[in-house]
């Protein structure tokens, strides 16, 4: 058994990965998005924070699992295919 720490450890990584797109995103509020080099890096900045977010919420849904938090985990295995559905919207 896990100790109860690692799931929490798991989402606060999740919560700075949002925390730090909100911050990385403000500049962009400040120019143009038509300069092509401004929206080729935003660009990029989006799919790095996918690929991140992507990535965490996949190692914190397996540190809810392996801590036997399996509500939790299929909550978060089903979520996308809820929201697609319009269950939560």
């Amino acid at each position: 058994m896990v100790p109860d720490v690692v799931p929490l450890y798991g989402v606060v990584i999740v919560l700075f990965s949002l925390i730090y797109f909100s911050l990385a995103a403000m500049p962009f509020l400040l120019v143009r998005l038509d300069i092509p080099e401004v929206s080729r890096l935003f660009r990029g900045l989006f799919s790095a924070y996918f690929w991140m977010v992507g990535a965490t919420g996949l190692l914190a849904t397996v540190a809810l699992a392996v801590s036997g938090r399996m509500a939790f985990t299929g909550a978060m295995l089903l979520r996308p295919w809820l929201c697609a559905a319009g269950c939560f919207s």
